[in-house]
């Protein structure tokens, strides 16, 4: 009987560890110095610091939730070629595309036959590509355009989330105009 080859990516929440060292005058010294740093953060400190191995504590690894993951599936199983066959995501809910090729894990109904949900996004458009009075519909169809063709994006969709944080670091780009859409 013949087999066929899959493969499945599973998102996962995990603890590193990063082994270094930290040359100083003192151990006060060394931990004003690690103060100043997070993350291995190599570049920044490579005259003071030497960094040892990286480890993943696998013992401390658990799997994520769809819910916990806004919505987004953590889990998906692939053909070999890439071709997506099925994660976990609700219904509607999944903005990476392969929620919408696949079925749900843990679904026996048929997909066609439901209605689709919708999700918010928050979505920064080009004021180069649109006018201000750009409708709804038109900037979510060019972003689902743009996803399928992997082209250079006039929009951008984010989650709230990911819009909170961009904000809050100052990652706003200039000539963007924001739109929070029920799509």
């Amino acid at each position: 009987m013949p087999q066929f080859d899959f493969y499945q990516d599973t998102r996962i929440r995990t603890w590193e560890r990063c082994h270094f060292k930290v040359e100083a005058e003192s151990y006060e010294a060394a931990v004003a110095i690690i103060k100043n740093f997070c993350d291995c953060d190599v570049n920044n400190h490579e005259e003071e610091v030497e960094f040892g191995p990286l480890e993943i504590l696998f013992e401390h690894s658990e799997k994520i939730d769809p819910g916990k993951n806004e919505g987004r599936a953590t889990i998906r199983i692939y053909a070999e070629d890439d071709t997506p066959i099925i994660d976990n995501a609700p219904f509607g809910t999944d903005t990476s595309g392969a929620a919408k090729e696949t079925k749900t894990i843990g679904r026996q109904d048929n997909r066609k036959n439901l209605p689709e949900e919708k999700t918010w996004g928050v979505f920064l458009y080009s004021e180069e590509y649109f006018p201000s009075d750009v409708s709804d519909r038109e900037i979510v169809e060019r972003w689902r355009q743009t996803c399928k063709n992997e082209t250079s994006a006039p929009v951008e969709n984010l989650t709230p989330d990911e819009f909170a944080h961009r904000l809050n670091e100052g990652g706003l780009i200039a000539g963007y105009k924001v739109r929070f859409i029920h799509y």
